[in-house]
């Protein structure tokens, strides 16, 4: 879809999936509602890798196109990570749970219950 549509466009239709479907599965009222909130951004996700290293070497100068930017697109995914389980362990440890996943998960309020 990137070759046919523009990596561009792709990059923007994918980013926005991942945000919109992030805040969708942080406010889920039910456990379906989250898991498929969470299916559709692992799509987002899946879209993503190919399409954010290629724009990236695409955009970048001939002399850094093959080794320091695109290695910067991956890396960021180890920060991610580490981000990612620092946000959840801080959660866990001061909010409540029913506030702590929402958090976790992209979102925050706990107003609405999860009902399995």
């Amino acid at each position: 879809m990137a070759d046919r549509f523009g990596r561009k466009v792709m990059y923007v239709v994918d980013l926005s999936i991942m945000t919109a479907f992030a805040l969708i599965s942080a406010f889920s009222s039910s456990v379906p509602m989250l898991m498929a909130s969470r299916f559709f951004l692992g799509m987002g996700i899946g879209g993503d890798y190919p399409v954010s290293s290629t724009l990236m070497s695409e955009y970048s100068g001939i002399r850094h196109r093959g080794g320091k930017l695109v290695s910067m697109v991956f890396a960021m995914q180890g920060f991610g990570l580490l981000l990612g389980a620092m946000v959840g362990v801080l959660s866990v440890a001061f909010l409540p749970l029913g506030v702590a996943w929402r958090v976790m998960l992209g979102g925050q309020g706990g107003r609405y219950r999860l009902r399995p």
